[in-house]
């Protein structure tokens, strides 16, 4: 498994290598009498490495966390206030402050309490000197516990308006935890052996269907032993000889071996059950939040007979959906609640997972996502009916890609389709011997100099997952962007205007379009890194042109330009991000490339006292972490350009009473705080890309390590973030004062716990000494069965290789599920404010303005969500994804997806035809780059395209010279 070869080089393992192996055991051997310590230092050691493990998803859950209730915080339930009245409400205040000041508070102080739990754990997560130790545990599972009840809480209050919808949420949670929890009692107490072995036929039976679909066909294995009879007769003899040789000690060693492997096979399996729920739960929790809080259709903006102002819309005009809405999304939310509960105890894990419980729990989430989605996202049954039966033509379609194998055909359909294959045959292996002609003086100067072949492909396998999570996450929020341009959109036909039509383009043409123009390269060109990173062969090639560290300057180079263009209506605070970019990339390169002798001095003796050397076990150790760094500064990046283009408070839908519409509300109102939030906001959003620059680079990363760069950029983003949540997302210094308080009490936890660990080393130690005794004892074990794994590293390999394209699979897939889902539930144009002229207040504004144009981002959107969700059930489902042809399948569906994405960003992100011309050309103008420099990274094709130019230039020559 890729994960655990990455984490076991991390942290415990690593430091238990390092000692022999002879004295824990001698010891293990003195105080086998005591029983009960042992087995309480066992349970202890196993939930320590669980947590260990999954390390890197709970960094993952934490952001997420972070980056969720930060957006609630500035954007909370209920609205704003759109302009000054009578009744004392100012504009840009929180309107259920004012309708339901008990719930607001409720949701706020839960919400505060996640955000502050989150960076705990985040923190707790990423110091080295917490991670090496045993003690941070019990802290760690309570941040967690903590942030997650914060978010049940903040989903309970923020999501519904009436006491019992509330009950029921938290009902619905323990329900579903108290589900599982009695099915695996049940099944593994309880249930009666006839019981048993009925379901467990059931389970084997369809195992064998499956692999009778998946596996290749009797008729194609007779083919194949026939056209090898001799090898086949040679190795059945000597199979023969060998097994008549084999003694008995011999044939118990091969028993033993076969259990380890079968055993090894069970845990790698358990394990990646863990890492993808977990990833998934993660990020169902993620979107399911933020609709809960902010449903389809809007809020009321003001008071009436029939509603309080901050009512969603959706419930007085479509009741019914908004039920269904509701309970569908809360079921998805707490289900999926409960499986990140689930997968992060150790004590449950391991029985939950080999029972239905968590499948159903998973296949409950999902189903309700989908429920929501259908009845969000639209107002008529017909296109409800249209998502979910989107849902069974991909399956149809994906099925029969896999099935059509096992099926019996007419004769003439069986040739037909064998010529085919016989013809594809034959193109596959000319296009491989062609590649291998190009690539031969490749790997003789591979092969001559030793490194470079070496280098690149690690440079590849580094390089890989944060260019991916990078093109991922820069999709995502270029996506959503696009959906939802800076300045709003108009709502009524006044001067001429058209609804849903992009405010910011009416006042400032000019800088609406280089914001457009900026975040679609950006997005197509994440698209591109993508796209490119499915191929290793090519993306190889693409790094030695350069290709991708282009397109990864592009998507930098568009974000920041999109947030300079959209983050402000003035030419001053555009020219202060502006020089804001200047400044801190001069720092970067300035800090890192040169460092001043004296100042390296007097920095390494302060330092020096709990860093060490300049090549300290904690630069070590932050070398390894860059992965998380990456995540977290990629994370920061999402949530601070998407609140730079679109801050708190809304924006101003005409120009009435002094205001301009298409300004932001907040920075009219609340002038000075406005001010601090865009300045801190700013200083995260541009720290974040010079982190995500210092750890893409590995020149930059290594020089910014040592004279602390690095350290000072994620230092800057962390305040900044901290300090825009303060201030951005409440109206009064008392409620600013609290989220300080909580980020004070944040950090005088952690130095408490560092305090801890230094001063209580000893007794620590002593305490967890069995712990030590398991983690050294590992090399002895692996150096047991050393031999038996040598055996079989090819189908290793092959595993792991699979294993990680599934993995990508699986981030693509849930992150696709993300964007669309919330595109589809707030869709571009905005919803009506109100009921007048013949339309009903919450439906989409497009649907009326330009149903064409909405039609096919509407398809285009259902089509991208279902192919990613069917897609993630795939992978989930081990008995299927286990397959090698399933694989092409979950591509596919991939491919449809991103297809799906780019259809829903062209027609929803503009207005004009041109405009969505324009981001198709853009998308062949990458693709044919991308094919040009991939055929030039061929020396051959190179030095070919270099004698034809020569030849052109001659031929030019002599003709301006007859001329």
């Amino acid at each position: 498994m890729v994960d655990s070869g990455e984490q076991n080089g991390n942290g415990h393992a690593s430091a238990a290598a390092g000692n022999t192996p002879v004295e824990p055991q001698q010891l293990q051997q003195e105080g086998a009498d005591e029983a009960v310590p042992q087995q309480l230092q066992q349970e202890g050691a196993d939930e320590e490495e669980l947590l260990w493990k999954l390390r890197k998803y709970l960094v993952l859950m934490a952001i997420l966390v972070a980056a969720i209730t930060f957006q609630a915080g500035l954007a909370p339930p209920g609205g704003f206030w759109q302009d000054n009245d009578e009744h004392g409400h100012v504009a840009s205040d929180i309107v259920m402050r004012s309708s339901y000041p008990r719930r607001y508070l409720v949701f706020f102080y839960c919400n505060t309490t996640a955000f502050g739990a989150s960076l705990m754990v985040l923190i707790l997560l990423l110091l080295r000197e917490l991670t090496h130790k045993a003690v941070w545990l019990r802290a760690l599972q309570f941040a967690m516990i903590l942030g997650l009840l914060g978010l049940m809480g903040a989903y309970a209050a923020g999501s519904c308006r009436e006491v019992r919808t509330s009950v029921y949420i938290w009902v619905l949670l323990v329900g579903i935890f108290a589900y599982v929890t009695l099915h695996v009692v049940f099944f593994k107490h309880l249930a009666p052996k006839k019981l048993q072995d009925l379901l467990s036929g059931i389970s084997e039976s369809w195992k064998e269907t499956l692999r009778h679909i998946f596996m290749p066909s009797k008729t194609d294995i007779a083919t194949d032993v026939q056209e090898a009879p001799v090898q086949m007769e040679e190795l059945i003899d000597l199979e023969r000889s060998r097994s008549s040789v084999l003694d008995l000690a011999e044939e118990e060693k091969r028993k033993i071996a076969e259990e380890a492997a079968k055993e090894r096979e069970e845990k790698e399996n358990l394990e990646r059950n863990r890492s993808s729920l977990l990833v998934l739960a993660t990020l169902v929790a993620t979107v399911t939040y933020v609709a809960g809080l902010t449903p389809p259709g809007g809020f009321w903006s003001d008071g009436d007979n029939s509603h309080i102002a901050g009512d969603p819309v959706l419930r007085d005009h479509y009741p019914r959906r908004f039920k269904a809405f509701l309970i569908c999304n809360a079921t998805a939310f707490a289900g999926s609640l409960v499986i990140i509960i689930m997968v992060l105890s150790q004590t449950a894990m391991d029985y939950v997972v080999k029972s239905n419980a968590l499948r159903l729990c998973v296949v409950v989430s999902l189903f309700g996502l989908m429920g929501a989605y259908a009845a969000g996202s639209c107002r008529e049954v017909h296109t409800s009916i249209y998502v979910f039966a989107l849902v069974g033509a991909v399956l149809l379609y994906l099925i029969i890609q896999c099935v059509e194998l096992a099926l019996s055909k007419l004769a003439c359909i069986a040739n037909t389709i064998t010529r085919v294959k016989e013809r594809n045959k034959e193109m596959v292996q000319k296009v491989r011997d062609f590649i291998k002609a190009l690539m031969e003086p490749d790997a003789q100067g591979q092969s001559n100099n030793g490194n470079p072949g070496t280098d690149v492909k690690n440079d590849f396998q580094k390089l890989r997952t944060y260019l991916l999570l990078l093109g991922i996450l820069a999709a995502t929020v270029t996506f959503q962007a696009g959906m939802n341009p800076p300045g709003g959109f108009w709502t009524d036909n006044s001067d001429g205007h058209i609804p849903g039509d992009p405010i910011l383009e009416t006042i400032s043409p000019k800088r609406y379009k280089a914001f457009f123009y900026c975040n679609a390269t950006a997005f197509v060109a994440s698209l591109a890194i993508i796209i490119l990173l499915q191929s290793q062969l090519i993306t190889i090639h693409a790094m030695k042109r350069h290709v991708l560290q282009t397109a990864m300057t592009l998507v930098l180079f568009g974000l920041m330009g999109a947030y300079v263009a959209g983050s402000s209506r003035k030419f001053s605070t555009s020219i202060y991000v502006f020089v804001l970019v200047l400044l801190v990339f001069a720092y970067v390169v300035l800090h890192t490339l040169y460092v001043p002798p004296i100042l390296k001095i007097w920095w390494e003796s302060i330092i020096g006292a709990s860093a060490g050397s300049a090549d300290t076990p904690e630069d070590k150790d932050l070398r390894k972490r860059r992965k998380f760094l990456i995540l977290l500064a990629i994370l920061a990046a999402s949530i601070t350009y998407q609140t730079g283009i679109s801050p708190p408070g809304g924006f101003w839908t005409d120009n009435k009473n002094g205001h301009r519409a298409g300004y932001s509300v907040f920075r009219d109102e609340f002038r000075e705080r406005y001010r601090l939030f865009f300045y801190f906001n700013a200083t995260a959003f541009m720290a974040s890309l010079a982190v995500i620059l210092l750890l893409v680079s590995k020149r930059l990363c290594d020089k910014g390590l040592k004279c602390y760069a690095l350290r000072a950029c994620v230092l800057a983003d962390l305040i900044s973030l901290i300090g825009a949540f303060a201030t951005g997302s409440c109206r009064k210094v008392s409620t600013s004062f609290y989220v300080i308080l909580v980020v004070v009490a944040v950090f005088v936890y952690v130095i408490l716990q560092v305090l801890l660990l230094k001063f209580a080393k000893e007794k620590a130690n002593c305490s967890l000494l069995g712990l030590m005794f398991k983690f050294k004892a590992k090399p002895s074990e692996h150096q047991d069965s050393l031999t038996n794994r040598t055996t079989s590293t090819s189908d290793t390999d092959s595993k792991r290789t699979e294993h990680k394209w599934r993995k990508d699979l699986m981030l693509i897939g849930t992150l696709a599920i993300t964007v669309t889902y919330q595109a589809g539930l707030l869709p571009p144009g905005g919803v009506w404010p109100d009921d007048k002229d013949g339309h009903f207040a919450g439906d989409p504004i497009l649907h009326d303005t330009n149903q064409t144009r909405y039609k096919v981002f509407f398809y285009c959107n259902a089509t991208a969500f279902m192919a990613s969700m069917v897609m993630v059930i795939l992978l989930l489902n081990n008995t299927i994804s286990k397959y090698k042809r399933s694989l092409f399948a979950m591509k596919t569906a991939m491919v449809l997806d991103l297809l799906g994405l780019l259809g829903a960003y062209a027609a929803g992100s503009c207005r004009k035809l041109k405009t969505s011309a324009y981001i198709f050309a853009l998308v062949i103008a990458v693709i044919i780059y991308i094919v040009v420099h991939v055929l030039l990274s061929f020396d051959k094709v190179a030095r070919l395209v270099k004698e034809k130019g020569k030849e052109w230039v001659q031929c030019l020559k002599r003709c301006f010279g007859c001329n």
